[in-house]
């Protein structure tokens, strides 16, 4: 059985063949060494800090590249918020809805979003905070 720093290797390497990063320009994109780069194709996982900038560089989640599953992008992100939104907005058209509830609901929402590490676009987070309102 591969334990998760394979499983992170693998999809690091394919994500750098898929995008045609060498070791040097995945380096330069997120800041680090050519000899950081190296630790991790040898086996090495890096810190979530450098995961999130990787994740970023690449377009996928943080999760993906720790766990496998199926990917997520930050679109993809964008429709099921779209989607989580339209549906919180029906609920509560017509009712009387105190701000804390409202404000719960938003908090929740971005408190997947950093579980996730994704960040959703601009157009996204005004939604959320004009349902807040």
């Amino acid at each position: 059985m591969l334990d998760m720093n394979t499983h992170f290797v693998t999809r690091l390497q394919a994500l750098m063949r898929d995008s045609g990063d060498r070791p040097a320009d995945l380096a330069r994109a997120v800041g680090v060494t050519r000899a950081a780069v190296g630790y991790w194709l040898d086996g090495h996982t890096p810190k979530l800090e450098t995961i999130k900038k990787i994740a970023s560089h690449y377009g996928t989640s943080e999760s993906w590249l720790l766990y496998g599953g199926d990917v997520m992008t930050n679109g993809d992100l964008d429709e099921l918020l779209t989607v989580a939104i339209e549906a919180v907005e029906s609920h509560l058209i017509g009712k009387d809805v105190e701000p804390k509830k409202k404000a719960a609901i938003i908090t929740a929402l971005f408190k997947i979003l950093r579980e996730d590490g994704a960040m959703p676009s601009d157009q996204i987070i005004k939604a959320m905070l004009q349902l807040a309102k």
